[in-house]
């Protein structure tokens, strides 16, 4: 949890900001891709590291860097990550249009695209190694 709200002008120590918008070509959203009406998928990024609170022992809380991606089109749309989120190595956590139980995570090599199924969301989580 946050005790504020969000900056988009936040940065923190990988050279991200706290939060970042992102279009189906995997660069940030600009105030005119926000009143296109047909844009029907995205990406939200949310950095861990910038929670900026401690804990009782006054150890700075963090978190792991995630990734929210949404397509509310009925066709799937293949979302490319670019840099500096395409060097990272991402992790499925969670996805809508998995038909298999249990859920079965997939990894996402640096420089890849994800394809999100229609009317579907999903969850990546970064991680450190490669």
């Amino acid at each position: 949890s946050r005790r504020r709200f969000l900056q988009g002008d936040t940065v923190i120590g990988d050279g991200l900001r706290e939060i970042i918008w992102l279009n189906p070509d995997g660069h940030e959203m600009t105030g005119a891709k926000w009143d296109v009406p047909f844009a029907r998928c995205l990406g939200l990024y949310l950095a861990g590291a910038a929670i900026e609170r401690r804990d009782r022992r006054g150890r700075l809380v963090t978190d792991n860097n995630f990734l929210l991606l949404c397509n509310a089109h009925h066709e799937p749309i293949p979302l490319q990550l670019s840099d500096p989120l395409a060097e990272k190595v991402w992790w499925t956590v969670l996805d809508t249009a998995a038909a298999a139980a249990p859920f079965a995570p997939q990894r996402l090599e640096p420089g890849t695209s994800y394809t999100l199924q229609g009317r579907s969301l999903t969850l990546l989580r970064e991680t450190a190694y490669r």
